[in-house]
């Protein structure tokens, strides 16, 4: 195993026994998470966002075995890129018995601007080659997804689910690049490349699966504990709120969207079913609460939480994904001194991989603490684009771990990794991707969230071939 492979296992243990240590009301959190259910619950987070992005790369020297270069040779990669992104996207949670929903929206506007070289040197004949690519684009996409899962028993055992994700995805795009080719060591002569194309696209994905488990969606009760510590804070508590007092506020909290759909106005009627929940409470001063612990209470109550489902889910399923496209584009060669004709191209492409298994594992530590780990195989038989033959392919395992540190009602951190890969037969990579995300609510329904993520990547050819890719991120929300 690599270094800073276990580096990074080392890191997240201490990480993980320091969430379950470090709060003293962890006792507590558990015996009102074993007390709460939620058979029914509905949950939305829509917002707007606008996103700005920048990305340095650089791939290490290219040895000269791998038969790429000729002897004394080095080639070194280095790549700048600035993106935006800007548009509306939200997320709708259904639940209840025998079924559970999740669909997502997502429509923006993403703007791409790359510079990357390439320079091949050889410091004996003291010549190099050096490659310049320019590349501006700009792309609308419209994304929209639903899952379901309905469930059914086997001998008592309610748990049992047939789920089917649908997913699709429109693109469209316009496309500028610019290519530069100064080579002394090949063949002593610079040329321009000039690239213009817009181009039209629709994915779609279809995932059928058969499993077991049905987590249960715990971010109400981690609402409910930042309610109590809004009381606590203006001074309307005695002590602490009963155990059933904080079951009934969570549940109040996983139900109001109904009375939101229903309601005009709705504020009021969420805000008396919660009066009525804490009046019944010991712990809850009599007196009339002030404006400051109603308007504190408000604010907890407005800020959004990551949605955490505690508990583990198995599913076998397959994967259907399907493209079509159209372009049309322009291109210029210096060297030529021709620009060509106009060109236009439609293609379909199709993939089928199955079976493969999926498990997903929540975890909730204590009102502070959560982790997420989900483990993914790839499907042994894959086809691409002929139904007639199916191509076995080399299992292999990709994992990913996410810790949550819930701060405060204002500030919530996530730290983790995606792409940790085994093959059988190949020693166990490095994550894809290290990340560490904060998102702050500025003001109730701003929010501004700043990711920092560190990554590898491998040649498909050559596998001794690493690439480091450095990725900050800061994205400012509005709620809605």
């Amino acid at each position: 195993m690599c270094e800073p492979t276990k580096s990074l296992i080392a890191a997240f243990s201490l990480l993980f026994l320091f969430a379950l240590f470090c709060h003293a009301d962890s006792a507590r959190f558990y015996r009102i998470l074993k007390l709460y259910s939620d058979p029914t619950y509905r949950a939305s987070d829509r917002k707007l966002f606008a996103t700005g992005t920048y990305d340095s790369k650089t791939t290490d020297s290219v040895p000269s075995e791998q038969g790429m270069l000729q002897e004394n040779d080095e080639t070194k990669v280095f790549k700048r890129t600035a993106t935006h992104d800007l548009g509306a996207k939200g997320i709708w949670l259904k639940g209840d018995a025998r079924q559970t929903m999740r669909d997502s929206v997502r429509i923006g506007l993403a703007g791409n601007y790359s510079c990357s070289s390439s320079v091949r040197s050889n410091a004996i004949i003291d010549r190099k080659d050096v490659k310049q690519t320019l590349k501006v684009s700009e792309d609308l996409s419209v994304d929209l997804s639903r899952t379901l899962e309905n469930y059914f028993s086997i001998r008592n055992n309610k748990f049992w689910f047939f789920g089917l994700e649908a997913e699709s995805k429109a693109d469209f795009s316009g496309f500028y690049g610019r290519n530069f080719d100064d080579e002394k060591l090949s063949y002593s002569y610079a040329t321009l490349t000039k690239n213009k194309y817009i181009d039209l696209e629709e994915h779609i994905w279809i995932k059928p699966s058969i499993g077991w488990g049905k987590p249960t969606f715990v971010t109400p009760v981690y609402r409910a504990f930042e309610i109590e510590r809004a009381l606590k804070d203006a001074g309307a508590l005695k002590g602490a709120l009963s155990d059933s007092t904080m079951v009934r506020i969570a549940q109040w909290l996983a139900s109001e969207f109904s009375v939101i759909e229903t309601k005009d106005r709705p504020r009021k009627y969420i805000f008396a079913a919660l009066d009525t929940i804490l009046s019944k409470d010991s712990a809850i001063f009599k007196s009339p609460q002030t404006a400051y612990a109603l308007m504190n209470v408000v604010e907890k109550h407005d800020n959004t939480f990551p949605f955490l489902f505690n508990g583990l889910k198995v599913s076998l399923f397959a994967e259907m994904a399907y493209q079509v496209g159209y372009d049309y584009g322009k291109q210029y060669y210096s060297i030529f001194e021709i620009q060509t004709s106009p060109t236009q191209n439609s293609y379909y492409e199709g993939e089928i991989g199955f079976p493969a298994l999926n498990l997903e594992w929540g975890k909730a530590l204590s009102p502070h603490f959560f982790f997420l780990l989900n483990i993914e195989t790839s499907g042994l038989f894959n086809n691409y684009g002929n139904l007639s033959w199916f191509d076995k392919h080399q299992l292999q395992v990709t994992s990913g771990f996410s810790l949550y540190y819930l701060v405060n009602d204002r500030l919530y951190l996530d730290a983790g990794f995606t792409g940790l890969t085994a093959k059988f037969g190949e020693r166990l990579r490095q994550p894809d991707t290290l990340l560490l995300s904060a998102r702050y609510f500025i003001e109730q329904h701003i929010a501004l969230e700043c990711t920092l993520t560190h990554g590898y990547s491998y040649d498909s050819w050559y596998k001794s071939i690493e690439t480091v890719s450095d990725h900050f991120n800061l994205e400012l929300f509005y709620d809605f």
